[in-house]
């Protein structure tokens, strides 16, 4: 009886330790896509930020402030889009995984 009990809590333990290693990779690789989605937009921005600098010395446009303006925000963004990329948080249908990012932080650098 003491053989059939001991059994099946085996059973029961391999069945949830494969569930768990299985849910950590799942959440591993979706951490990895995000992580790599985010350097490509960060790559982006920083391009554009590039091409509004090169725009800016031209001699149409030297002195802009509106232009100075909008290159100030792009460079702005770069960096808010700079500062989340080592911090994700991530969410699975309203659920926090993990959050490394506060909002007190978020408001301390405005």
């Amino acid at each position: 009886m003491m053989e059939l009990f001991f059994g099946l809590l085996l059973l029961v333990s391999l069945a949830v330790n494969i569930t768990l290693i299985w849910y950590i990779k799942w959440v591993v690789a979706r951490s990895s896509v995000t992580y790599e989605a985010t350097d490509d937009m960060l790559s982006a921005l920083q391009d554009f930020v590039e091409h509004l600098d090169t725009i800016n010395e031209l001699r149409d446009f030297y002195g802009d402030p509106d232009f100075k303006d909008v290159l100030e925000h792009a460079k702005n963004i770069t960096e808010d889009i700079a500062n989340y990329k080592d911090g994700f948080i991530f969410e699975t249908k309203g659920e926090t995984i993990e959050h490394s990012y506060s909002a007190e932080e978020a408001t301390t650098e405005e």
